[in-house]
């Protein structure tokens, strides 16, 4: 139970004030790092090793 209290761990942006202009910026820079990133020797294997432990990191956190 919560009781009020924030979790000092989690972070809540709300989307929807910012405005549109940033947001396609924001997605098209984010685009820009992960198509550079796959582009490099090993970079899909380092994106699938990212994604695993997120993965990793959020079962725990469900338990």
């Amino acid at each position: 139970m919560n009781n009020g209290a924030r979790d000092t761990n989690t972070i809540h942006i709300d989307t929807t004030l910012i405005p549109n202009h940033v947001r396609d910026q924001l997605a098209a820079a984010t685009m820009d790092m992960v198509l550079g990133i796959l582009r490099k020797p090993g970079g899909r294997e380092l994106l699938d090793a990212k994604k695993a432990e997120i993965a990793r990191r959020n079962a725990n956190v469900a338990r």
